[in-house]
């Protein structure tokens, strides 16, 4: 799986801009991570190789909003918060996934991606 947007390393700093909770910043804890979210009604979802982040990245209602590092480069969709983390599936599993690439918008003088 190929991909402009690297996976991010243990430490890297995140930054989002979210409905919710507007800009902020947060540290990666883990990547490749497998984690178990509760729902509503007792549901509960198991998600492989994702990227769990520090909680002050994202908060309730920042689902959908896109993680970059730095670069910027695409890091990740946030899709679950807790009180001590913020859980996001990586841009290149997306990519993969939906069939799509997320590059960077073209500048005069700079194509695309780069």
């Amino acid at each position: 799986m190929s991909s402009a947007n690297p996976a991010p390393q243990i430490g890297d700093l995140l930054a989002k801009s979210g409905r919710a909770s507007g800009h902020t910043t947060g540290r990666v804890r883990a990547v490749n991570a497998t984690v178990t979210v509760n729902y509503l009604y007792g549901r509960v979802a198991r998600f492989a190789k994702q990227i769990v982040a520090d909680a002050t990245l994202a908060g309730p209602s920042d689902s959908g909003s896109l993680a970059v590092g730095t670069g910027p480069r695409a890091v990740g969709l946030v899709f679950a918060t807790s009180p001590t983390v913020s859980l996001l599936n990586p841009v290149p599993l997306v990519e993969h996934l939906l069939c799509v690439r997320i590059t960077r918008p073209e500048r005069e003088g700079r194509p695309a991606g780069r």
